[in-house]
């Protein structure tokens, strides 16, 4: 459809090799199928925030923060926590991130300074 045509080029590859990646137990996707792209984008994006309709969400943390990139094909992936309402900088692009998620060195916990 029309927002699969509008992924960058990066995305783009990516869905090209897998239509999703599954965590290693199987429980939950770390990289949601095409399919799932596309629906929970369309329907976060009618009442999100400003700064996550800028985003496009490719995947998420299981604890409901997502994995996002941005929406106009530049650099970069974030973490997108609803509690925090902000994007939070994971990593320079789709190969860095992955490499990092499966080598341990990208974690998703957000240290919230409101909270101390």
């Amino acid at each position: 459809g029309e927002l699969v045509e509008r992924f960058s080029p990066d995305v783009k590859r990516l869905y090209s090799i897998s239509d999703g990646i599954a965590e290693q137990q199987g429980q939950r996707f770390l990289l949601w199928p095409l399919a799932e792209v596309v629906r929970r984008n369309e329907l976060e994006w009618t009442d999100a925030e400003p700064a996550r309709c800028e985003l496009l969400a490719i995947g998420d943390d299981g604890t409901g923060a997502r994995f996002c990139v941005p929406r106009d094909g530049n650099p970069g992936v974030f973490l997108w926590d609803p509690v925090t309402v902000a994007p939070y900088w994971l990593a320079n692009d789709l190969g860095d991130f992955w490499v990092g998620w499966i080598a341990g060195g990208i974690g998703t916990i957000v240290d919230d300074p409101s909270r101390n």
